[in-house]
């Protein structure tokens, strides 16, 4: 009975040396995995600062500590703590939603849009002391590779940043930030709504809730393209894609002196793109009268049948896609709400969120997987963006407009 049971304590003991031995090991290959996806991912992402002698040390080593924490969450789209930067609570929270709601509309991309490489560079434009406020306004220039699209790199330059910092004794926190970018401005927009962290975490909800359905419709434009292929339609004048792609290209982070510039009127994008059109071959429109013209002669809007002024249509995100939708005999030859997927060089597309179209932007080409394409790539003023994904647009309204061609008459 005793060597019985001194044998069953040897296999429990053997078992349980076992078990530990496993256990041991799974942790010794978690680390060792934790530390391959460290050591992937760099320290800091920062290229340069320029003008950084403007600000105290201290503001500069935060506004870094934030971008890299802002970096890194994109990297692995999971949302690092910065509410240890913040002084003020409610604006802390709003950040935190506005970061998050970016991760979830990229986690739900229909691609891996994790990054494989990033940096950003930093030019600080403007300084101002109020009191116990220091507001530093920066352009934010960034640079990075989606894993989706290999060796293609994306651009995003002239970020408008705005961070108000509150001096507490020899320490700085942040009191507030501004940043002119579509998932920020997404909860900034609605600051007159925001009373309470009840109104973020409802707002970050309704975000993530039209985000899950904007995918879903991409999925089925996705599969219904396979079957159905780039739509047809007959044109007297075809549109040259190529030259319009060149000039898409040229203008992308400089301005062409021939034209005015609206970047500070409510932003260049719409007036980018017309110059794109009209240098594919699509010739202004003076017929008719209001939202029936395309032209630009000058920068103030004249809508007589003459070649003066300037149309609404040529600036204005809706504008364009109303006269697009609308026009007939002379002028330009579209198809307005296409399937996304059918989009081509010279195309355009539009995005915004709840029942507002914010931006325009050219298409430039695409990314494929044998005969999946996977999603547009698009370049655009105000912030110059070049070779960037659409669905990297966090803003879950989506429509194309196909430049076909023009007509004589």
């Amino acid at each position: 009975m005793k060597l019985r049971l001194k044998k069953e304590v040897k296999i429990i003991l053997t078992i349980i040396v076992i078990v530990i031995i496993i256990l041991v090991l799974k942790n010794i290959k978690k680390e060792e995995d934790k530390n391959i996806i460290n050591d992937s991912i760099p320290k800091t992402f920062l290229n340069n600062i320029q003008n950084s002698n403007k600000v105290d040390e201290k503001i500069k080593d935060i506004i870094v500590d934030y971008m890299d924490k802002y970096y890194k969450s994109l990297y692995t789209l999971k949302l690092e703590d910065m509410s240890y930067l913040f002084d003020n609570e409610l604006e802390s929270k709003i950040n935190k939603s506005a970061i998050e709601l970016l991760l979830y509309s990229r986690s739900k991309a229909l691609n891996d849009m994790s990054l494989s490489n990033g940096s950003y560079e930093i030019e600080i434009t403007d300084v101002k002391k109020e009191e116990n406020n220091v507001i530093v306004e920066f352009k934010e220039n960034d640079t990075f590779n989606f894993k989706f699209m290999k060796d293609i790199t994306s651009k995003a330059s002239g970020i408008t940043n705005t961070f108000t910092f509150i001096k507490k004794g020899n320490e700085y926190k942040i009191e507030s930030i501004r940043k002119v970018q579509d998932y920020y401005i997404m909860f900034t927009n609605e600051l007159d709504n925001i009373k309470s962290d009840k109104d973020i975490e409802n707002l970050l909800k309704n975000y993530k809730d039209t985000i899950d359905l904007e995918f879903e419709n991409l999925k089925k434009s996705q599969e219904e393209f396979l079957k159905e292929g780039i739509p047809s339609f007959k044109c007297d004048n075809k549109y040259d894609r190529e030259k319009a792609l060149q000039y898409a290209k040229k203008y992308i982070t400089t301005r062409n002196k021939e034209w005015a510039v609206y970047d500070e009127y409510g932003g260049n994008c719409q007036n980018f793109a017309s110059q794109v059109i009209y240098n594919g071959g699509i010739p202004m429109d003076i017929i008719g009268s209001g939202d029936e013209q395309w032209k630009h002669y000058g920068t103030e809007i004249i809508e007589s049948n003459e070649k003066k002024g300037r149309s609404s249509s040529w600036t204005g995100v809706s504008k364009f896609y109303q006269y697009a939708k609308n026009n007939s005999g002379f002028g330009l030859c579209a198809i307005t709400d296409a399937n996304i997927f059918s989009g081509e060089i010279g195309d355009i597309t539009q995005v915004g969120y709840n029942d507002s179209w914010n931006h325009t932007l050219v298409v430039v080409g695409n990314i494929k997987k044998k005969d999946l394409i996977l999603d547009l790539l698009v370049n655009s003023n105000t912030i110059n963006i070049e070779n960037y994904p659409l669905q990297g647009y966090v803003y879950p309204n989506k429509r194309l407009i196909k430049i076909m061609g023009w007509n004589n008459s």
